[in-house]
C-alpha cells in the first residue's frame, strides 16, 4: 500500500524506480527477509527509504514536531549507504543512481538543500560516467533498458536543475552536452508525457539562470534579449501542456495529480524570470533613489503583469487544491512555487499597488501555509514567518509610495534613475499608464463554485504577444 502511494504521491518522478525489479525483490524479501537483504543491500536500501517516504506521505506530526513520520527508517538507510566509490557494482549503475537521487528529494523535502545537492550530484556524475546524457542507438542497447536510461537522466536531470536553482549555484550541465532525446510528449503513458513537459521546463529554468540572472548590481540590456527568447521557449512548452490536458479540459473533469505541477512550474518559470526586474525596481525605489515607477513602458508593465497573473494564479492553484484535499505537504515544488509567488506578490503589492488584483492572493496564500502546518511541514512553519517578517519591513515602504503616488506632469532626469527612466519609458504617457492600471485590467479571483481548470490556461498566445512587444519596443539605453 505504501508502495502505492509513494508512486502516486511522486507522479512522473518515480519513473527513476525499477518497478519490476524492485516488486521482484519485494517478493523475495516477504519470502526470506534476512536473506534478501543480505543478497541485495542496495535494494534494500531503497526498500528502506521508499517506506520513509510513505510514512511521510501519510502520516501527519504534530505541527511541533522537528521531524516527520519514518525518519528513523531513512536514518537506518543512510546509516547502510556504502561509500559511493563501492557503489559502481554494475553498468549502468541505475540502482545506485536511483538511490541517491531518492535520498536527494527526500533531503530536499526536509529543506536540507546543501545535504541534497551533494546526493544529486553524485547520482549526476555516475550518470555522466556511464553515459546516460548520450543517445545510444537501439540495435546496441536494449530498448527496454534504453527507455529506463532515459527517464534516470531526465529525472536525476529535473532534480539537480530544481537544487542548483534553489541554492544559487552555477548550471551543472551545459544542454549543449546532452544528446539523448527527451521523452516523447505524445507518449500514451501519463508518467511520460508529463516527465517530458517537466525536463523542457526545467530546461527553461536553466536557461533562466545562465542568461537572465547575473552578478552585476544593474540589470544590461542583455535582459529583454534573454526574457525574450525565454518567453518564446515557454509559449512552445505552454502549447504541448494545452495539448496534452486538452482532454481533460474538454470533459470538465480534474487534470491527473502530476499535471498540477507541470501547471505550476510552467507558471513558476515566469516567476523566477521576471524576479530579477521586480527586485531591481524594489531597489531602485528605496532611499536615496528617486526612479518614479509611473514611468515605466508599456513591454515592461505587461512583463510585470504576466508575472502577477501567474503569481496569482500559483497560489489560487494551490487553495483549489487544499480544498480537494490535494495539496502537497512533505514533498517540496509546491512549497517553493507559493513562497516565490508570495514573496513577488509582496513586493509588487508595495511598490506598485495597482498591478496586484485584491487581497484574493493573500488569503490564499494564507489557507496554502495553514494547510502544510497543519499537517506537520516544519519548513512551511518557517516560511510563513520569513514572509510576515518581509512584510513587515515592506509596511513602511508601502506606506510612503501610497503618500507620494499622486499624477506627475515631468520626469525627474538624475544620474541612474534618468537613464533607466528612459530606458524603459515607451512611447506612451504617463497618465495613460497610470489610467490603464487604474482600472487594473487583470483580476484573479477563485470562488469555491469555479472550475479548477479555469486557472491551468498557460496562454501561449499571451505569452507570444509579449515576446513580440518586448521584440519591437524601441529601449533606446541600457539598464
Amino acid at each position: 500500500m505504501l508502495y502505492n502511494i509513494v508512486k502516486y504521491r511522486l507522479g512522473e518522478l518515480f519513473g527513476i524506480v525499477d518497478e519490476k525489479g524492485f516488486l521482484r525483490s519485494f517478493d523475495e524479501f516477504h519470502k526470506s527477509p534476512l536473506k534478501t537483504a543480505e543478497m541485495h543491500p542496495l535494494w534494500f536500501i531503497k526498500y528502506l527509504i521508499i517506506l520513509a517516504y510513505g510514512k511521510a506521505l501519510t502520516s501527519y506530526p504534530d505541527p511541533a514536531a522537528v521531524a516527520p513520520s519514518g525518519s528513523d527508517l531513512a536514518t537506518r538507510a543512510l546509516s547502510l549507504l556504502p561509500d559511493v566509490a563501492f557503489l559502481q557494482d554494475e553498468r549502468p549503475a541505475l540502482l545506485a543512481i536511483e538511490i541517491l537521487a531518492l535520498i536527494a528529494l527526500y533531503f530536499q523535502s526536509l529543506d536540507m538543500r546543501s545535504a541534497a545537492y551533494q546526493y544529486i550530484g553524485q547520482a549526476l556524475r555516475l550518470a555522466f560516467h556511464d553515459g546516460l546524457h548520450r543517445r545510444v542507438p537501439d540495435d546496441i542497447m536494449d530498448p527496454d533498458i534504453s527507455a529506463r536510461c532515459s527517464n534516470v537522466w531526465w529525472t536525476i536531470y529535473v532534480l539537480d536543475q530544481g537544487l542548483t536553482a534553489g541554492l544559487g549555484c552555477p548550471p551543472t550541465i551545459p544542454l549543449n552536452n546532452i544528446a539523448i532525446s527527451l521523452p516523447d510528449p505524445r507518449s500514451q503513458s501519463m508518467p511520460t508525457q508529463a516527465l517530458a513537459l517537466r525536463s523542457r521546463l526545467s530546461q527553461i529554468n536553466s536557461m533562466i539562470y545562465s542568461t537572465i540572472y547575473s552578478f552585476d548590481d544593474t540589470p544590461s540590456s542583455d535582459f529583454v534579449s534573454s526574457i525574450t527568447s525565454v518567453l518564446h521557449k515557454l509559449a512552445e512548452v505552454s502549447r504541448e501542456i494545452d495539448e496534452t490536458t486538452s482532454c481533460f479540459k474538454a470533459g470538465g473533469v480534474d487534470l491527473p495529480q502530476m499535471f498540477y505541477n507541470i501547471t505550476l512550474s510552467h507558471h513558476h518559470c515566469i516567476i523566477l524570470a521576471t524576479r530579477p526586474l521586480v527586485l531591481w525596481l524594489l531597489i531602485r525605489t528605496l532611499a536615496p533613489n528617486d526612479f518614479d515607477l509611473r514611468l515605466l513602458s508599456r513591454p515592461i508593465t505587461k512583463l510585470l503583469e504576466k508575472s502577477v497573473q501567474s503569481a496569482t494564479a500559483t497560489l489560487l492553484i494551490l487553495r483549489s487544491m487544499v480544498d480537494r484535499e490535494l495539496l502537497e505537504t512533505f514533498l517540496p515544488f509546491q512549497l517553493e512555487y507559493a513562497f516565490s509567488s508570495a514573496v513577488l506578490l509582496y513586493i509588487l503589492s508595495a511598490i506598485l499597488p495597482t498591478y496586484v488584483p485584491g487581497h484574493e492572493w493573500h488569503h490564499s496564500m494564507s489557507c496554502v501555509f495553514e494547510e502544510m502546518t497543519r499537517k506537520g511541514n516544519a519548513v512551511a512553519r518557517l516560511r510563513r514567518e520569513e514572509l510576515k517578517h518581509l512584510e513587515m519591513l515592506l509596511e513602511d515602504h508601502r506606506r510612503r509610495i501610497s503618500m507620494v503616488s499622486q499624477p506627475i506632469s515631468t520626469p525627474k532626469n538624475t544620474s541612474v534613475s534618468a537613464r533607466m527612466s528612459q530606458y524603459l519609458s515607451g512611447p506612451g504617457s504617463v497618465d495613460e499608464i497610470n489610467d490603464e492600471h487604474g482600472d487594473n485590467t487583470f483580476r484573479a479571483t477563485w470562488n469555491g463554485s469555479d472550475s479548477i481548470l479555469s486557472h491551468f490556461d498557460t496562454a501561449p498566445d499571451d505569452i507570444l504577444a509579449l515576446a513580440e512587444q518586448l521584440e519591437n519596443d524601441d529601449f533606446s539605453f541600457p539598464f
